[in-house]
């Protein structure tokens, strides 16, 4: 099953890594086979919801995290099927987490850091929560604090897109030095 995503994904990946090595950036090309390596014999099942494309989105995500000092909480539930599509839940999943792992990568040594994940189906809806402490500083003024500006902060605008694309919402939550997202999305 592993291979048969990593097969379905490898369009993104080739371009990436010729990215990289057209750019002469050797050495993130090496990071990034290695990771992909990593993740083609790692059986490390993160989670396991009942939803293979979610898992596998999450557990190609969250493995990073498996070898280091973060204190995880991950809730996890859904059906096999679900009338939102694959690639639409993958876009707001995959933006929400990277997003809590560049804040987290942000927080110095002694920092505490923490994620949650909470994704649940109910009847009709999904509901997708991710929480993760950060370092407090938000630029009101700008979308990322990433120097380019045009390539970067734009994935919380593409999750509300989807989220109204399904009749949904998105909201975000601050208090000290956590930040929280949700999203609900309905089935149409």
């Amino acid at each position: 099953m592993k291979i048969r995503f990593l097969k379905h994904d490898m369009k993104n990946h080739i371009i990436n890594m010729q990215s990289l090595l057209s750019a002469e950036k050797y050495d993130q090309l090496k990071d990034y086979l290695a990771e992909t390596n990593d993740y083609i014999y790692s059986n490390n099942v993160i989670i396991d919801s009942g939803n293979e494309t979610i898992d596998s989105v999450l557990n190609y995500k969250l493995a990073p995290l498996e070898n280091n000092s973060v204190e995880k909480s991950y809730h996890v539930v859904l059906p096999e099927q679900i009338l939102i599509s694959s690639f639409d839940l993958n876009i707001v999943i995959c933006n929400l987490i990277d997003n809590a792992l560049e804040a987290l990568s942000l927080l110095g040594e002694n920092d505490e850091k923490k994620i949650t994940i909470d994704i649940v189906y109910k009847q009709g809806y999904i509901k997708i929560l991710v929480g993760n402490s950060f370092d407090g500083i938000i630029h009101k003024d700008k979308r990322t604090r990433k120097n380019d500006e045009i390539n970067h902060g734009i994935g919380l605008k593409s999750v509300q897109n989807i989220a109204e694309k399904y009749g949904g919402i998105l909201k975000t939550n601050v208090a000290d030095n956590w930040f929280e997202t949700s999203v609900i999305m309905y089935e149409k």
